[in-house]
């Protein structure tokens, strides 16, 4: 499940972002279209095929 929110809310609400990141990648608009994906470092080493770093 994925979260939307604008860069502006991002801006003003990063924590609620973070925490959003638990239940999936989060959306970030600009004037109502997509621009950016905020997710966790875990998710990214997935999509990225590198497995989860041990460091």
């Amino acid at each position: 499940m994925e979260t939307k929110m604008t860069t502006e809310d991002f801006e003003h609400h990063t924590e609620a972002a973070q925490l959003a990141t638990v239940n999936g990648p989060v959306v970030l608009t600009e004037e109502g279209n997509p621009s950016y994906i905020f997710l966790c470092y875990e998710d990214y080493l997935k999509l990225a095929g590198t497995g989860v770093n041990d460091a």
